[in-house]
């Protein structure tokens, strides 16, 4: 049984940390191409590669693009590694220990979560990706 729950508290706080890293490559790869000249969507390509999802998105989006990757890498829901995902799998980890975490943890994360599920790509827009990934990172 210390096991299960040391396992659920590992990977919950593993998603955690992989949803904060996303945010951050997703802020580089938007300031490089926002000072870049021509070719904008190279930028985009690491975190495609970093996140190991080139190939999935190849096969859902096909043409790289800021909004396709920010879509695939946030709120696409067939992606393990995207914020989404990411969340979801933490959320799901501290919900097997929810006895054994502060309250404030899950109502964090289990709201993180909820808003983060209820978003789509013209809310994200409108909100700004800078803006969501400081609220992600404020809420890991």
């Amino acid at each position: 049984m210390l096991s299960r729950t040391a396992d659920h508290l590992y990977w919950m706080s593993r998603y955690m940390e992989r949803a904060e890293n996303i945010t951050r490559f997703l802020e580089v790869a938007n300031r490089m191409s926002l000072s870049a000249g021509r070719d904008r969507a190279a930028y985009w390509r690491p975190v495609l590669t970093i996140a190991g999802g080139e190939a999935a998105f190849a096969e859902r989006y096909g043409e790289r693009s800021a909004v396709s990757v920010i879509e695939f890498s946030v709120l696409d829901p067939a992606n393990s590694s995207s914020i989404y995902g990411s969340l979801r799998a933490a959320r799901e980890n501290a919900h097997a220990v929810r006895s054994v975490i502060p309250s404030e943890l899950w109502e964090s994360l289990n709201t993180t979560w909820l808003e983060t599920r209820g978003l789509d790509g013209h809310r994200l827009r409108e909100q700004s990706l800078t803006s969501f990934c400081e609220w992600v990172r404020e809420r890991s």
